[in-house]
């Protein structure tokens, strides 16, 4: 696994009460967590006293991966503790850290803010280490993919589809994708006009189409959102395989 040098990252008084590290090299539930911090969330410099806030929010139904992600915080980062809130069918979980926050920005090179224009960072996108591109594609696709079953003459016919703001993402995107063997297509500049702030938008999109593109995200990728993909994947006729993850039978 690739060594990442920690001479920037600063630990603050509270993240050295509270016992936090910083992992010294880079691993598949490492990359999985980048994935799923591109996807769904967000980094600020909040309050009077410049604390560094981390936010993930989901549905309600969803909170068994927001679980996943505060077990993977705690194995990562030794976070013990995170504030996890409903709003009507909203939850959100906020993180403190100024190790983490310098890790993610100066390590990493994750942006504090907005990500409208993000890239996958460069410490994915240099590696050739199957494991840890799947791990990232994994908390990404978790996050901010939708998995579309159309119905056709012949029988069901999968999508797995993920729309974004940023064109570079979907271009880094589809590199990984083929870097695991799998087959995607990618459409750009899309306009879309929202009634409702009488906007048009543009955006971006990657997507994996039939069933053996998808089986090959099954197999390869999988997932941990078990709540938003298993039901979908189920209709389309998937099973539980010995191997743990779910193919098409």
């Amino acid at each position: 696994m690739e060594k990442l040098n920690l001479s920037n990252v600063v630990y603050s008084r509270r993240d050295i009460e509270k016992g936090i590290v910083i992992p010294e090299v880079l691993t598949p539930k490492l990359s999985e967590d980048i994935g799923i911090h591109l996807g769904d969330g967000s980094l600020y410099l909040a309050g009077s006293c410049k604390t560094f806030e981390f936010i993930y929010s989901g549905h309600i139904d969803e909170k068994s991966h927001m679980t996943h992600i505060m077990n993977l915080k705690r194995e990562l980062y030794n976070i013990q503790k995170g504030t996890l809130r409903q709003k009507g069918n909203e939850l959100r979980l906020r993180i403190y850290s100024f190790a983490l926050a310098n890790f993610y920005t100066k390590v990493i090179g994750l942006p504090i803010g907005t990500k409208k224009d993000i890239c996958v960072p460069n410490i994915i996108m240099v590696s050739n280490n199957k494991e840890i591109i799947a791990g990232f594609l994994r908390g990404l696709i978790d996050t901010d993919f939708s998995l579309i079953i159309r119905k056709r003459s012949n029988g069901p016919y999968p999508s797995l589809q993920g729309d974004f703001s940023s064109k570079n993402l979907i271009i880094d995107l589809q590199k990984l994708f083929i870097k695991l063997n799998i087959q995607n297509s990618i459409l750009l500049d899309i306009k879309r006009y929202d009634k409702r702030s009488s906007k048009t938008y543009i955006s971006h999109t990657i997507s994996i189409h039939g069933f053996k593109r998808v089986t090959k995200w099954l197999e390869i990728i999988g997932y941990n959102n078990k709540k938003k993909f298993k039901k979908k994947v189920g209709l389309a006729g998937f099973e539980p395989s010995t191997s743990g993850w779910l193919r098409y039978s």
